[in-house]
């Protein structure tokens, strides 16, 4: 392009791009940017180089310990809340029918609402079949999509490393951070690894059986997304620490091995009785098949921004959560409860937003206060690496005015960096809200059900009772599909 008789760097280099947005910048103020204005007088870090003792640069990707459905793979117990047991449901030392008790809203709803039908369901076809008790079913689901994190987590790290168009990330380079090459050696994510270590587990995976909305919601919190800024970062959720010492290939494939021989085994018969009433085999979702290409996800971030970095447990009366770290209801004695104060893009907080943060409630007890994750996901630390090999944690301690990653607090995105302020820090762009506690739960009741399209599954068990199972397979798929192209 050529203006006063100079010709204008090509816009596809680093030049040319500083100076296209420099005309952009000054097209939407109204002022038309003379060519003196757009002579370059420095160098910035356009190769995406970052170590976190420079001062002129930043980090390109932020890796979050990101949980979804965390509600209900860490929402029950075997016995009481104080007993802080919250891997209850996925401990392969219990027999598939030892009891399993709710804590967090979701687990409730899972048992009140949703397991009556799908029992009922299960006895509504002609046939003689084994009885699925209502603990197994729970140990099936959390087994089955905690595996599928793990696998999924590693999938990620595969794609950003060899598969990825790095260009679409700022600084707009084509290179590769070379961390990612290091973390796919640890969690054996090259192509041959993949192939060799994760395939196979990946095969027996997908034989199972899930419910298609739960899968689409896992595969949304698990894909890589923009920032919302200018030039907006990768943010990368993963439910596995990729800083941590203890955990890498073998720790992963370890665990997952043992859920899915646990589903093969203990919970054999469970297996077999859904697959012969639901068609809904997971490779029929492509649970491998994340955007290639990053996505801005507006109220995804909006719950990243809205959440801790501190990491609670799911339920107990030890480690009690506070307004410093996250979001939360104070339950009192007298019934009475605390609201939320919530940050929202919107001109009112929706629930397509809320639902997507963590958040806990805090039960007020005469001599120990309990407390329970009360939203369906959770998110806790968030770490930087560099290409020198080191790392940063916001993990609440470690973020104080004389730290190495205090002057990268706000790559965070988060409210509550370092634990300061009550009920966090305020973001320029939002709006400050609040709501109450009732009406959180009973949406969380509500989204219980559409995640496992409730309302097409009463409507099946009325009207194909004593029907074949391929009869009710082929309702129950088409129904299914009906619905979630037609809206819940």
């Amino acid at each position: 392009m050529r203006r006063n008789g100079q010709s204008r760097t090509d816009a596809g280099n680093a030049t040319g791009r500083a100076q296209e947005t420099t005309i952009q910048s000054g097209s939407l103020a109204g002022y038309p940017t003379p060519d003196h204005e757009l002579t370059v007088l420095g160098v910035a870090n356009v190769n995406r180089r970052f170590d976190l003792d420079e001062y002129t640069n930043g980090p390109s990707v932020l890796f979050r310990t990101t949980y979804p459905f965390k509600a209900m793979w860490q929402g029950f117990t075997s016995g009481e809340i104080s007993d802080q047991d919250v891997q209850a449901a996925t401990a392969i030392g219990s027999t598939a029918d030892d009891p399993l008790y709710p804590i967090t809203p979701f687990a409730y709803a899972m048992l009140d609402d949703v397991w009556p039908i799908v029992s009922n369901l299960l006895a509504t076809g002609t046939g003689n079949r084994a009885t699925v008790s209502s603990s197994a079913w729970v140990r099936y689901n959390s087994m089955l999509f905690s595996a599928y994190l793990f696998l999924a987590g590693v999938n990620t790290i595969n794609r950003l490393t060899y598969h990825f168009d790095w260009t679409k990330v700022t600084p707009f380079s084509d290179s590769v951070p070379s961390y990612l090459y290091a973390l796919a050696d640890k969690f054996k994510a090259t192509d041959v690894g993949m192939a060799e270590t994760w395939l196979p587990l990946m095969k027996r995976f997908e034989t199972k059986i899930g419910f298609p909305r739960m899968v689409e919601e896992f595969k949304r919190m698990q894909t890589p997304m923009y920032s919302v800024d200018f030039n907006g970062r990768l943010l990368v959720p993963l439910t596995f620490d990729v800083n941590s010492v203890n955990i890498d290939a073998d720790y992963l494939q370890s665990e997952v091995t043992a859920w899915l021989d646990y589903i093969d085994g203990p919970l054999a018969q469970t297996g077999a009785v859904l697959t012969s009433f639901l068609p809904f085999p997971m490779s029929a979702f492509n649970p491998w098949d994340l955007p290639i290409e990053p996505v801005v996800d507006l109220d995804r971030e909006t719950g990243w921004w809205n959440s801790g970095v501190r990491a609670y447990d799911n339920f107990g009366d030890t480690g009690d959560p506070d307004n410093l770290n996250t979001l939360l209801f104070f339950n009192k004695l007298d019934g009475n409860h605390t609201n939320v104060y919530w940050h929202t893009r919107h001109t009112q907080p929706t629930w397509a937003e809320v639902r997507l943060a963590s958040m806990y409630v805090v039960n007020e007890a005469l001599i120990d206060n309990t407390f329970a994750l009360s939203s369906l996901h959770a998110y806790d630390n968030v770490i930087l690496l560099d290409d020198s090999g080191d790392s940063f944690r916001f993990d609440v301690s470690t973020v104080d005015a004389s730290s190495l990653g205090y002057q990268y607090r706000e790559f965070a995105n988060t409210r509550f960096p370092d634990g300061q302020v009550i009920h966090g820090v305020q973001r320029p762009g939002m709006l400050g809200s609040e709501f109450g506690m009732n009406p959180y739960l009973r949406m969380m009741r509500l989204e219980t059900g559409y995640q496992f399209s409730l309302q097409t599954l009463k409507v099946i068990t009325q009207q194909m009772t004593g029907s074949s199972l391929r009869e009710l397979r082929a309702s129950i798929y088409a129904a299914v599909v009906k619905q979630d192209k037609s809206g819940f």
